[in-house]
């Protein structure tokens, strides 16, 4: 409820007002020295829902272009090459998680306040802003981690038996996931008592700084960023090392590239950061920081869901392997260098990567020809050599497969 100047009626008692005073003392902040008096800060456009109804639509179109990619992915991988994998069930939790973000921050708009001024909302819809505050870091950090571990898995099959590659995919698993763990135990615990972040009356003795919090933010969204940029840069030596043409390298590494867009956006939403946490105006400032934080997932989800929609494109031409259910029998027509049903031109690299049985036919073929010491086809051995009970490796220079032949002769 307002008074009669407008003003919203808990903001006149003098125990709220002496709490604000206090936060902006620790924290700095001026204009609300002892006896300050309220200034409305909205003006027409913001009184008219402008920048939250911006937001509100912007949060909806993106969520959804997202989860109609993702959708996309799954009917690929699940109807067109044959099944699913590890990184498709990270990139549905991934969707699960953005759902719910979506949700929180569309409720946030209609009934938090979010968009307008600090000081032209009520008691409800700032307690409703600060309980959404305190979980959006959390919903963040828990929304990109799957979103990373999706593409991981993705380059854990790319890179096939590059033992080296393997063990550094593996490093960045065991990193980010201690990474996102460490950082949600961090967020859930940043005040004690928990509740005090939304009790403005215990806010400055219970949590910490605004400076504080700003340095811990930061500090994790910066390895956030820093992990992004090298899970982008992962599979480019990969790529650009296959005997393919330079066209094709250049397109799978603009495929595989597309990740900087969301980088970018993780930098952007980065720098506003600081304007959100060191101000007491949060349902205005938080607006830009909530948008590149939606840009950054959605981008996530979509460029990381390009390589398996590429399933759609490879079968429409022809390329994609062909596989028989289990059960009835196993068969593949195989296009890649060295194969003889197709020219070495039409080999598919993407859709090899999403093979149904799981067999990694990329790296075998890419490499076929290589000097000793890199993993590759052997010469001599034959694509049912690569197939064989589903997981055998072809090496040069090895014997993969013997067999005995008896002879017997007869005299007349």
């Amino acid at each position: 409820m307002a008074g009669n100047n407008g003003t919203p009626d808990f903001l006149e008692g003098a125990a709220v007002q002496d709490a604000i005073t206090h936060i902006a003392e620790v924290n700095g902040l001026s204009g609300f020295e002892k006896g300050w008096t309220l200034k409305k800060h909205t003006g027409p456009h913001a009184m008219l829902g402008g920048r939250a109804h911006s937001f509100f639509i912007a949060n909806l179109v993106m969520t959804i272009s997202a989860i109609v990619i993702v959708s996309g992915r799954i009917y690929a991988r699940a109807f067109v090459a044959g099944g699913l994998g590890g990184d498709d069930y990270a990139m549905v939790a991934a969707a699960i998680v953005l759902m719910c973000s979506a949700g929180m921050m569309s409720y946030g708009v209609k009934q938090a306040g979010i968009g307008k001024h600090l000081f032209d909302l009520d008691r409800d819809e700032i307690l409703s802003l600060l309980k959404i505050t305190y979980a959006l870091p959390i919903v963040h950090t828990l929304g990109l981690f799957p979103i990373k571990m999706s593409l991981i898995l993705f380059y854990r099959r790319l890179f096939g038996p590059n033992r080296f590659m393997q063990r550094v995919v593996k490093g960045f698993i065991f990193f980010e996931t201690i990474h996102t763990l460490a950082s949600s135990i961090g967020f859930v615990f940043i005040c004690t008592p928990i509740h005090s972040w939304w009790n403005i009356l215990r806010r400055a003795q219970d949590c910490p700084t605004l400076r504080q919090t700003m340095a811990i933010y930061i500090g994790v969204r910066a390895v956030s960023v820093l992990t992004d940029i090298l899970i982008v840069l992962l599979p480019m030596k990969f790529v650009w090392g296959l005997k393919v043409s330079v066209g094709q390298r250049i397109g799978l590494a603009t495929i595989f590239g597309l990740g900087v867009l969301t980088c970018i956006a993780a930098i952007l939403r980065l720098a506003f950061l600081p304007k959100l946490l060191l101000s007491l105006d949060i349902p205005w400032n938080v607006v830009p920081v909530s948008l590149l934080g939606r840009v950054e997932q959605c981008l996530g989800m979509i460029t990381a869901s390009i390589p398996a929609l590429t399933a759609l494109i490879s079968k429409s031409r022809g390329r994609l392997p062909h596989r028989q259910r289990k059960g009835s029998g196993s068969s593949y027509e195989l296009s890649g260098p060295g194969m003889a049903k197709h020219p070495a031109q039409r080999f598919d690299l993407l859709a090899y990567a999403y093979d149904p049985d799981g067999v990694n036919i990329v790296y075998t073929t890419a490499y076929a020809g290589n000097t000793p010491g890199r993993r590759g086809r052997s010469a001599g051995s034959s694509d049912q050599d690569l197939l064989e009970e589903g997981v055998r490796w072809t090496e040069p220079n090895t014997i993969s497969k013997t067999t005995t032949v008896e002879v017997k002769m007869s005299s007349r």
